[in-house]
């Protein structure tokens, strides 16, 4: 069995993975923002890669830190929202279990347009990454530890690139 430290280990290396998988697909959906397509299987595997990783975050945090418990998960998210804005709510939890079930949902999506060979709905998406961009800059930048706030500077540049290279219009392309 895997022993507190290596669990909590993993548990901060998964959420690493998922963040990374995260924002690379970001970055092809910049890139590819102008053209109506299907999504690739090396999207879709993002996706996935990225999600699982993600649940394995959260099935390693309700079983090393917060004991298979919704109330002291409620009570850890309050003690940090507390910490870091000064007010000690926990129904930043919601949010999170939001999270899960809309990028599980979010991954069957992408699957089933890349297996009918249609494109995804824009404004479902945007929807979608707006919903996940601000809920992974709260949990990196402002909750998490204090280098995520030196890495968002490259990380935005990277994903400015990643726009830049996608300008024009479809026709362009």
């Amino acid at each position: 069995m895997i022993d507190q430290q290596m669990g909590e280990s993993v548990m901060l290396w998964s959420i690493r993975i998922a963040v990374l998988l995260y924002l690379l697909r970001v970055a092809l959906v910049l890139r590819n923002r102008h053209r109506t397509r299907v999504p690739s299987s090396r999207e879709c595997w993002l996706w996935t890669i990225g999600c699982f990783s993600y649940v394995i975050h959260v099935i390693l945090a309700f079983h090393f830190v917060h004991d298979w418990s919704h109330d002291q998960a409620w009570q850890h998210t309050a003690v940090e929202t507390d910490r870091m804005t000064g007010i000690g709510r926990g129904e930043g939890l919601w949010v999170n279990y939001l999270f899960t079930v809309v990028w599980l949902a979010d991954v069957l999506r992408l699957w089933t347009a890349n297996r009918r060979g249609r494109a995804m709905n824009r404004k479902l998406s945007l929807l979608v990454h707006a919903f996940f961009g601000f809920i992974v800059f709260n949990a990196t930048v402002v909750f998490g530890a204090a280098i995520y706030r030196y890495l968002a500077i490259p990380v935005a540049i990277g994903l400015g690139w990643a726009w830049s290279q996608g300008r024009g219009s479809p026709q362009e392309k």
